[in-house]
């Protein structure tokens, strides 16, 4: 898997002469243009070289890949079982001491009743996950909401220079492509 002497220097050529490439007339655009095509062709060089190592080392990934999916199979799906059940547990344990609270506070007349509610099973330990859900989208900082990119993306390049989102302006780029 050695490159030869000779691409070797042609890719290494190339990284100088685009470091030192001023595009300012039609000279140099020209010039600027031939450069991009020699990197095209070095870079199909390179990958008709080096493509089937690339392939076989992939090919080889995902055998191994698969392989230990078929093995851990029955491991994960034990894990998982075993975290559902152990998490229905609990959470009955805390929903049934959350309730002899409620209980208790209401029979006694205090704010909130004083009871350990389980956080973990002798077996194992559990973590908490916070999730969220709006309440009032009015009230939520803009700093907080996104702009659905993806919406704004499609619709821009459907109806270009006639697209009009109120807060969005449009406007078109000219971007250097190779072939």
């Amino acid at each position: 898997m050695e490159i030869s002497t000779e691409l070797t220097n042609q890719k290494n050529n190339v990284g100088f002469l685009a470091d030192a490439l001023i595009v300012k007339d039609e000279a140099s655009l020209a010039i600027g243009e031939q450069l991009l095509s020699n990197c095209n062709s070095i870079e199909k060089k390179i990958k008709a070289l080096l493509d089937p190592f690339v392939k076989a080392a992939n090919d080889a990934h995902k055998k191994a890949t698969a392989e230990r999916k078929v093995h851990l199979h029955p491991v994960t799906d034990a894990k998982g079982k075993v975290a559902r059940k152990l998490s229905a547990y609990a959470n009955k344990v805390r929903k049934e001491a959350a309730g002899k609270a409620e209980v208790i506070s209401k029979a006694t007349g205090a704010e909130k009743a004083d009871i350990q509610i389980p956080t973990a099973v002798d077996t194992g330990s559990f973590r908490k996950i916070w999730q969220w859900e709006v309440e009032d989208l009015s009230k939520v900082p803009a700093e907080y909401l996104v702009l659905d990119e993806a919406r704004i993306n499609k619709e821009v390049r459907e109806k270009r220079d006639k697209c009009t989102i109120p807060g969005i302006k449009t406007f078109d780029i000219s971007i250097a492509v190779s072939r």
